[in-house]
């Protein structure tokens, strides 16, 4: 028991301690929020990464058509994600320009300081994504994750298709207790009910609210909950 619990702890250190040399990227902070567990933080690493990857083309896009509405909402789930993650640099800079979008949404810096997020973003991404790669690769001896993380629950979603509002009523006000509390437990609890919660809600809005939680931005997906099932608490 004392040699598996040693060995856990010495693969988080190996798994952590490379990201370290991320500047802007706090990673104590942030694996603490995960429990210390590094295979929970990589998988949220790796799913930030794909969910932004176009970041600079959608918010380009919105600034060329005037919609600052779809621009400030991509600048808030980045600085809330970021924040959540720990790199607190991408989220400063979002936070910013959020603020900027708000008090002058054509002010002439505004489309500066975007391209410079835009670059920084991407310069931030192609570090994390290289030492996730190349760590995983040399602790498991292939490109393939530990089960201890959360890639795990991608190879089939848990719970049973129910009907009854109040099982239904009661997971929802569970996970909104997560969310609530911005706990990550938010995480592996809505994979878990993942099944009863699609059939019981479905729809584009049920996706929208799990990819939000799986990108740490526990705001937007308590929102859309709340929207789905308005009788909530």
């Amino acid at each position: 028991m004392t040699n598996h619990l040693t060995n856990a702890i010495n693969r988080n250190d190996e798994l952590a301690s490379p990201l370290e040399s991320v500047s802007g990227l706090n990673t104590s902070d942030a694996m603490a929020r995960f429990g210390n567990n590094s295979n929970i933080y990589h998988d949220l690493l790796s799913q930030w990464i794909e969910s932004e990857r176009d970041f600079n083309v959608r918010i380009t896009s919105a600034m060329l058509q005037h919609d600052y509405q779809s621009v400030a909402m991509y600048l808030h789930t980045l600085k809330g994600t970021s924040a959540n993650l720990g790199a607190m640099s991408i989220s400063d800079k979002a936070r910013e320009l959020e603020f900027l979008l708000k008090a002058n949404p054509r002010g002439e810096r505004i489309t500066e300081k975007l391209g410079q997020l835009s670059s920084d973003l991407s310069f931030f991404f192609e570090q994390l994504n290289g030492i996730i790669q190349t760590e995983e690769q040399k602790i498991n001896g292939s490109s393939q994750k530990s089960t201890s993380g959360i890639s795990h629950w991608a190879e089939g979603h848990f719970g049973a298709q129910t009907d009854d509002p109040t099982q239904v009523r009661r997971v929802l006000n569970e996970l909104l207790h997560f969310l609530d509390n911005y706990d990550t437990c938010a995480i592996e609890y809505v994979e878990r009910h993942y099944t009863e919660l699609d059939y019981a809600l479905g729809g584009e809005q049920f996706e929208f609210c799990y990819k939000r939680i799986h990108q740490c931005d526990f705001e937007a997906a308590g929102k859309t909950l709340r929207q789905l099932w308005p009788e909530l608490e």
